[in-house]
């Protein structure tokens, strides 16, 4: 019969779900008591579950010969049992002299590290030590500055690549299983530092807890998973609001007049929508419904567009006041560098604060590059994930044509011009500051061009154009230039836009 540590561990990967038999684990491993307890564990079970079994050891830079000492008997230890092992050294002084905070840039510097280790020894998870005690610590330190359900359920026990099979085992039951096994943990004196708050709160306000109830850490940790269960559930009907309250991507071109402008803005939007699912949002719909699932649905929707979670409360507080009763063409700034503005009945996404574009705008305009893309007679360039594709040629080839005019299913608009004798070539681009057109009655700026022609401002910057210099000379879809660029010559050639998207 196993020992009841290496049994308690197995209850936890069951219940959650963590690992399926045969699999590859990445063990987080310091050489402490909760790692070591951890890699010991799974040395145990190894053989039932069918496990291939790794070692990661990141030397922080912080203590020195200590350190590598550390380093080198986690190293060992892996060797004498056959166990691969990675080794990594983070020069962590650095940041912690620059000010940063030492507990999080150690956070962030071991994830990266681990991270990296999977993609050398791939494997289906990284395992960490975290155990109960540390659950109720972090719940602590949650509640300390304020939070909601998803700060009380603390750490998670399955987290993408992250498993945490100790989530549910007290620090005593560790230290007992490494007694047991006879084996003498590495202790890092840092943990016992009273200047990190994690280690004021073990060594000061848990005991004084635990006197007032025995079973304090065991009550944090059932109600961390009740608190976990009932936030997923909330944000289950929250995802389902959020895909409600979505506006679809070809809203973005109401208004704009002619056939030609109205698909190729189709096919633009939608492929900002891939990145961004929804980048504006039915105030009507989001006012109908209840606070909490209308601020979490917003709280999703700013997840999906940043790729980061974690909005405060705040924010989102701000934001849902925004929608209800903020004045039109308000705005808000948001974590990740989002702004999102009310217009009209919708609230939408627009370039600014510390992002110049959304993400689906940088993932279209970075096809085409910040300096733009050359253009060259006989190339074809495809745009937008290859639902675009422009077409180059001199108008005195005698090739049967590449596009045909006919292909009313396909083909776009065409633009004919002279061909530079000189720098600057002609580019394919977006927008920049200082752009302009010559238009019969002088030159307009290419940002009144937009308005005039009514293209919303999330697509202004990701639509492309035909320039010299700052000369634009085609907007497709839209507008042609007049008049041929300064250094143009005799030779001609024809460009042409084909669409090989199924929008209609």
């Amino acid at each position: 019969m196993q020992p009841a540590f290496p049994r308690r561990m197995t209850e936890t990967l069951l219940k959650y779900q963590m690992l399926r038999k045969g699999s590859r684990v990445l063990v987080a491993f310091s050489g402490g008591a909760d790692s070591l307890s951890l890699l010991c564990g799974f040395l145990a079970i190894r053989d039932e579950w069918e496990l291939e079994i790794a070692a990661a050891h990141l030397d922080h830079g912080l203590r020195g010969e200590l350190a590598r000492a550390d380093a080198d008997w986690a190293e060992s230890f892996c060797r004498d049992r056959e166990i691969p092992f990675f080794r990594g050294y983070w020069p962590g002084f650095r940041e912690v002299k620059a000010g940063k905070s030492p507990e999080d840039a150690a956070r962030k510097a071991r994830r990266r590290f681990l991270e990296d280790s999977l993609t050398k020894w791939p494997g289906d998870a990284i395992a960490l030590g975290h155990h109960l005690d540390d659950q109720a610590e972090t719940v602590l330190i949650h509640l300390m500055y304020g939070t909601g359900l998803r700060g009380m359920g603390g750490m998670r026990p399955v987290q993408g690549l992250y498993i945490r099979p100790l989530l549910e085992i007290r620090r005593s039951m560790i230290l007992d299983y490494i007694a047991e096994l006879g084996l003498k943990p590495r202790i890092d004196a840092t943990n016992n530092d009273p200047s990190y708050l994690r280690n004021r709160l073990r060594l000061q306000v848990t005991p004084v807890l635990e006197r007032c109830n025995p079973g304090f850490v065991a009550a944090i940790g059932r109600a961390a998973e009740l608190a976990r269960r009932e936030d997923d559930y909330l944000d289950s009907l929250a995802g389902e609001a959020l895909a409600e309250l979505a506006l679809p991507p070809a809203t973005f071109m109401e208004g704009v007049k002619g056939e030609q402008a109205y698909r190729l803005g189709q096919i633009v939007a939608a492929e900002t929508s891939e990145a961004n699912p929804a980048p504006r949002l039915s105030l009507l719909k989001l006012m109908a419904l209840d606070p909490v699932i209308a601020g979490r649905a917003l709280r999703l929707w700013i997840a999906r567009m940043t790729g980061k979670a974690g909005q405060d409360m705040a924010a989102t507080e701000r934001l849902y006041q925004l929608a209800d009763n903020g004045r039109n063409g308000a705005h808000t700034e948001m974590r990740g560098g989002l702004r999102i503005r009310k217009e009209g009945d919708s609230l939408r996404i627009v370039p600014g604060g510390k992002k110049e574009q959304t993400r689906g705008e940088k993932q279209i305009a970075g096809q085409i590059g910040a300096d733009g893309i050359p253009l060259r007679p006989g190339e074809t360039i495809w745009l937008a994930g290859g639902k675009l594709s422009l077409h180059t040629r001199r108008t005195e080839d005698t090739e049967e044509a590449l596009v045909r005019k006919t292909d009313k299913e396909q083909f776009f608009d065409s633009y004919t011009c002279a061909w530079p004798e000189r720098e600057p070539a002609l580019m394919l681009r977006c927008r920049r500051d200082g752009d302009w057109l010559q238009m019969p009655y002088g030159r307009k700026k290419l940002k009144d061009m937009f308005i005039e022609k009514k293209i919303p401002p999330a697509l202004r910057g990701v639509w492309p154009l035909l320039a010299c210099g700052a000369q634009v000379l085609w907007i497709p879809g839209l507008v042609k230039a007049l008049g041929n660029v300064e250094n143009s010559g005799t030779e001609k050639v024809e460009i042409c836009v084909l669409s090989h998207d199924p929008i209609a």
